[in-house]
């Protein structure tokens, strides 16, 4: 698992006075929130005490993505972002056994105040949009805790709050490979900091002596029955009532904190005189340098986490739903525009891709550049089909574009190649008000078969039929006609066109019409 800074833009000794002075954890999660944690990971503890759960088989969690922005629909996050998170977290779930899907769709707030200062609307906008059968995950421009003169930057949190319940995401967090995502997702299934009670002051030896002087971790709650977390020592005497409250998670002081590399060498010593030796690869500690395969969470952080999951305040995401479990592993073949393609006109333009079987939708993707930066992307939508109509490119202009296969829980499958095409300057249409229905058939047919040409109108009106070829060029006109209101069905002609893609148009009063024509041998 790619990990991702937890905090960034700030320097240390800011830091450290933010984190002591709000009882923050580094991760956004409060001093506060992380005592309602250690109130459910106890209580996980006991009920797996007194009946553990014994299956390990996938359950499937239900999620709301709430994608934020101005008012004037401004600086929301990407959906190829969104789905690029979901992915990763359904990868680094996998060895928990609990899998994530879109519960309906992606829910968008529009609002400058949420997008500003999310602090303000706890209470109002979010909690009006909060889904009640599913994890929600608001997604802002930034996660920055509710104190407005905080000099840090937070990049993500969980609110365990029960009227909340809920995570807010830094939008800079939500991506390919985004760990933050993941760590808190650790907090909302009931796990804690392996260093808990260092969250707000790291071990300073200096400060805190090698072997460690104190016996009390240093930053914990003000109120019982969290004002007394012991020290952890090596030998396990007491995992049980320090650090994280599991076992399997060795001692850490919040060592992770500023350490360069993923092999802790301090040599730091317990209470009891014994070297530590942490777990840097752990989720829920703070070592951002390991490699990617290395993060883990322990096996009595999965039992914890599915206890959590098991457990009565958590029914309302156990909804039983399984959703689509069809492998999507082979990306589209795209078909029109084809690469390279010069078209003679820019607007109303068919994108079409061949279906890939389990895919509910595709994420259709064009932009000025290769590398579809999100800032410069100007078409990003998902399309219910194989094919759509996009209208408004600029003319004379080159685009790329790419498709991705997705459905609610599959959202890793490779995305097509990368097609680039150029507009022309003419405008194109797919529909005006006299035409209802614009269709031609066989599609594709060989150049001996005739192209059966089916309207359906609104009224009676007069219009020429004509085939152009890609760069806009007619090579065959059918001449000016009338067309009666209702149905109707013209056969043309193909003979000697050599084979390719040609364009049939309808030209109107009330604008073009434009198919797509298939030629073959």
């Amino acid at each position: 698992m790619f990990r991702s800074l937890l905090l960034t833009l700030l320097a240390f000794t800011g830091l450290l006075a933010e984190a002591t002075a709000q009882h923050r954890g580094w991760c956004g999660t409060s001093r506060e929130a992380l005592d309602l944690i250690t109130e459910r990971l106890l209580a996980n503890k006991e009920a797996q005490r007194q009946n553990p759960v014994q299956f390990r088989n996938t359950v499937y969690v239900p999620v709301t993505f709430h994608l934020v922005g101005r008012t004037d629909g401004s600086g929301v996050i990407s959906k190829r972002r969104v789905m690029d998170q979901l992915c990763t977290m359904n990868e680094e779930f996998e060895e928990v056994g609990l899998q994530f899907y879109i519960k309906d769709e992606l829910n968008y707030i529009f609002n400058t105040a949420v997008f500003n200062n999310h602090c303000n609307t706890l209470g109002s906008i979010m909690a009006l949009n909060r889904d009640n059968a599913s994890i929600n995950i608001f997604i802002t421009d930034s996660a920055n805790d509710c104190n407005m003169g905080s000099p840090g930057v937070i990049l993500g949190y969980n609110d365990p709050t029960p009227t909340r319940d809920w995570l807010v995401m830094s939008k800079s967090e939500i991506k390919k490979g985004g760990a933050t995502l993941i760590h808190e997702l650790g907090h909302w299934f009931s796990l804690l900091h392996p260093f808990n009670g260092w969250d707000g002051e790291p071990y300073d030896e200096a400060e805190h002596g090698n072997p460690v002087t104190l016996t009390t971790a240093p930053n914990t709650s003000a109120t019982p029955p969290f004002s007394f977390i012991p020290v952890e020592f090596v030998n396990r005497t007491n995992c049980n009532v320090a650090g994280d409250f599991l076992c399997d998670t060795p001692p850490d002081y919040n060592f992770g904190f500023g350490w360069p590399d993923c092999d802790y060498d301090a040599g730091t010593m317990d209470p009891n005189g014994e070297v530590i030796d942490v777990d840097e690869g752990l989720v829920m500690g703070y070592f951002l340098e390991c490699d990617p395969e290395d993060y883990h969470f322990s096996e009595e952080q999965i039992a914890m986490m599915l206890q959590d999951y098991n457990s009565p305040s958590r029914a309302y995401v156990r909804s039983g739903h399984i959703p689509s479990l069809t492998e999507l592993n082979e990306a589209p073949g795209l078909v029109f525009p084809a690469d390279d393609e010069v078209l003679g006109y820019h607007n109303a333009i068919n994108f079409d891709w061949e279906d890939i079987p389990g895919a509910d939708f595709y994420l259709l993707e064009i932009a000025p550049v290769s590398s579809f930066s999100e800032s410069l992307t100007v078409y990003e939508n998902f399309v219910f089909g194989s094919s759509k109509v996009v209208e408004g490119l600029q003319a004379s202009r080159t685009y790329y574009w790419r498709v991705t296969p997705m459905n609610n829980y599959r959202t890793c499958a490779p995305a097509s190649s990368v097609f680039k095409f150029e507009t022309g300057a003419a405008v194109g249409t797919t529909s005006n008000e006299l035409v209802e229905r614009f269709a031609a058939m066989p599609n594709p047919l060989s150049s001996g078969q005739h192209l059966t040409v089916n309207l359906s109108t609104t009224s009676s009106f007069a219009g020429s039929l004509y085939l152009a070829n890609l760069t806009g060029q007619r090579v065959r006109a059918f001449g000016r006609r009338d067309f009666p209101m209702g149905e109707t069905s013209i056969e043309l002609s193909l003979s000697g066109l050599e084979t390719g893609l040609y364009l049939l148009g309808l030209d109107t009063e009330k604008g073009r019409l434009i198919q797509k024509v298939v030629v073959t041998e």
